[in-house]
């Protein structure tokens, strides 16, 4: 008898988990992730506005090189990355070198940052979250198609 209360207390809580994970529109699915163009729509908490040259930062995970690469709002970016589950992580990033007048704490350097501090990903409702622990550090939109 106690053993069928368990069980059945296990599989609702595991049914609660996947209800409210739906219910917020959550993904960890990586086909989601990888092969779209995600442009930056907030730093820090912060809206980004489109760049100097009026280009939306952005960023491109490559599955068959797990390699990201994308515009940091100034200069393109390329780097590794490892995927497993929840957890991402970025190898070192390599950049082109255009000098910018809000380089030195600009949209590019928070970008770059969040890429570096981030641990765990996740797609709510369609948005990108890069995440450092449950710390939000960059949201993330899909670029729709024409």
């Amino acid at each position: 008898m106690k053993r069928t209360w368990l069980s059945v207390l296990i599989v609702a809580i595991a049914l609660i988990f996947a209800w409210e994970g739906a219910g917020r529109g959550e993904s960890l699915d990586s086909d989601n992730l990888t092969g779209v163009e995600w442009h930056v729509s907030e730093l820090s908490g912060h809206a980004v506005a489109s760049s100097v040259d009026r280009q939306q930062p952005f960023i491109i995970f490559d599955p068959a090189k797990t390699q990201a690469s994308g515009y940091a709002g100034c200069n393109r970016f390329f780097g590794g990355y490892e995927l497993n589950g929840k957890a991402l992580r970025f190898g070192p990033i390599g950049a082109t070198r255009r000098a910018c007048t809000d380089l030195e704490g600009g949209v590019e350097t928070e970008f770059l940052k969040a890429l570096d501090a981030t641990s765990r990903w996740r797609i709510v409702d369609g948005t990108l979250e890069l995440l450092n622990g449950d710390l939000v550090l960059a949201r993330l939109q899909r670029l729709q198609g024409p």
